[in-house]
């Protein structure tokens, strides 16, 4: 698991003023061109936003070596079907749109 949770802190965070999950979306060359966010509200309102000027084709995703694409409908989705199936999820692609 440790090796998930380094590279996950490179890929998603939190936004400490308001408690926001905000996951990171990069292009081919590690910049970052998507960004994300999702309330982590457990009571009241919530919500789930792209950043105005993120670019959609940039999302965030995991690239793995396999050749198979696991598409999920937001990103804490890939994330938790990574934390559920760690094993071999390094070769394994996942978008999360």
């Amino acid at each position: 698991m440790k090796e998930i949770n380094e590279e996950a802190r490179e890929r998603y965070y939190e936004d400490i003023p308001y408690h926001n999950a905000v996951f990171v979306g990069r292009d081919e060359n590690g910049v970052a061109r998507h960004t994300h966010k999702r309330s982590t509200n457990s009571y009241g309102s919530s919500f789930r936003i792209s950043v105005e000027s993120s670019d959609p084709r940039c999302s965030f995703h995991h690239s793995g070596t396999d050749g198979t694409l696991f598409v999920f409908e937001a990103p804490i989705d890939l994330m938790s079907f990574i934390m559920m199936f760690p094993k071999g999820y390094s070769c394994r692609n996942g978008l999360a749109r």
